[in-house]
């Protein structure tokens, strides 16, 4: 018993049927593992973007920093005592540079990139310099309009929780 040239074309049409089956999987693990190389190299893109931001940022803030006694403005800012305008120019330069470096952190984190324990630990500034006082007055005058609104609300939202806002090197 022989096969009729109708059951070799429905033979060939089954055959080519399970070869696009098997060839539409095939493309859709490739598919798949491609979008995940492409998240994860978005994902380095976007950090090295953000770092190179920040790199540069500080570059020119810290030729305005360098050299200066930038330790007694700070405990000015701290203490809220008076500032001349050479040492609100420092004040403001330095509370930039660092919160430059906590958005970096912030969405570095918020990609994976930064573990846990070290992103609440590199936040710490914020609450110290930016909790009260003129460094308060500094983020709400000035800091909110540079920064993006997502770090925005992040700080926002770090500042009116219940953080610990003093460090050991600072007295009572």
């Amino acid at each position: 018993m022989g096969l009729s040239i109708q059951d070799l074309g429905s033979l060939g049409e089954f055959v080519g049927a399970f070869a696009v089956v098997i060839t539409l999987l095939y493309l859709a693990v490739q598919v798949r593992q491609t979008k995940t190389a492409l998240d994860a190299n978005t994902k380095a893109v976007r950090a090295q973007a953000l770092s190179d931001v920040t790199r540069n940022s500080h570059s020119e803030l810290l030729s305005v920093i360098n050299g200066e006694d930038i330790a007694s403005v700070l405990l000015k800012l701290l203490d809220n005592d008076e500032m001349d305008d050479r040492e609100r120019v420092l004040a403001d330069a330095w509370l930039t540079t660092m919160f430059l470096s906590r958005q970096s952190e912030y969405f570095q984190f918020k990609d994976g990139l930064l573990d846990e324990r070290l992103f609440v630990a590199l936040q710490h500034p914020i609450f110290v310099f930016a909790r009260e006082g003129m460094g308060r007055q500094w983020w709400e005058e000035e800091g909110q309009s540079t920064f993006s609104e997502e770090f925005v609300a992040h700080v926002n939202d770090r500042l009116t929780g219940d953080h610990e806002t003093r460090s050991w090197w600072l007295k009572e």
